[in-house]
């Protein structure tokens, strides 16, 4: 009996197992999936771990920028005070020499001069009022990135525990699958497990594919009404015209 929709030549499968070895190879598919899905998470768990350490030291990164911005914003401070120290030393010593002066020019020269050195003072002391500011801000986002830190590496070491016995779970599990795989494969027949492992390797891991409202639930490509009928019959292995998927029609 010739295949209809596909190059490949029929399979000679019994009839009256025809729909039996249908289903089971739809269980392999599904076993397949379960496995493709467990070895996808296993293979990106570090790649996870990795993300969440990257987020870590991101803020620890944050943090020595922060504190390193402070260290700068400190020697600004020592800075204008020294240099307030420094014109205070200048108007002591003008002081002492207006104290000395000989004559009203003079007084009003070394007077003249101490009040502009006053203003400077000034000037500097509302330059330090900024850097107060800015390092009190400091202080204060150094402080919750730390609390933050500290808490996304607490939060790190409990996702690892929890990833890690997740990957374990997920490596019984797969053991558990294959077995099961295993224990399938001897209840399908060898030519259509061989046709189901090349399109599932030309496929994307997908060799088969349910017919849904009359289109292959794979690429979404429609049916027609006669191979509806094969399908439904189970008298032949067809395969979408579309994608090349083995069809398999199974009632909702």
């Amino acid at each position: 009996m010739p295949e209809v929709g596909g190059s490949n030549p029929p399979l000679p499968i019994r009839l009256c197992r025809m729909k039996e070895d249908l289903f089971n190879l739809l269980a392999l598919q599904e076993i397949d999936d379960a496995i493709r899905g467990l070895q996808h998470s296993i293979e990106s768990l570090p790649e996870v771990i990795k993300q969440k350490e990257r987020n870590v030291e991101e803020k620890e990164r944050l943090l020595d920028e922060k504190r390193a911005n402070l260290k700068e914003v400190l020697k600004l401070e020592r800075s204008k005070e020294r240099e307030i120290d420094e014109i205070r030393d200048r108007i002591a010593k003008h002081e002492r020499q207006r104290l000395e002066a000989k004559t009203n020019i003079e007084y009003q020269t070394l007077t003249h001069e101490i009040e502009v050195e006053k203003a400077k003072i000034l000037e500097i002391e509302e330059d330090l009022k900024l850097v107060w500011e800015r390092m009190d801000a400091l202080e204060r986002e150094i402080k919750e990135l730390e609390a933050e830190a500290a808490n996304a590496k607490n939060m790190l070491e409990q996702e690892k525990m929890q990833l890690l016995a997740k990957r374990k779970e997920w490596e019984d599990e797969l053991d558990k699958l294959k077995d099961k795989r295993k224990r399938l494969l001897p209840h399908i027949p060898e030519l259509l497990l061989q046709r189901y492992e090349r399109i599932r390797k030309n496929k994307g891991g997908k060799g088969v594919a349910l017919v849904k409202d009359n289109v292959c639930t794979a690429c979404g490509a429609e049916v027609p009404p006669y191979k509806i009928a094969i399908l439904k019959s189970y008298r032949e292995i067809l395969t979408c015209e579309s994608c090349g998927r083995i069809l398999i029609w199974k009632e909702d």
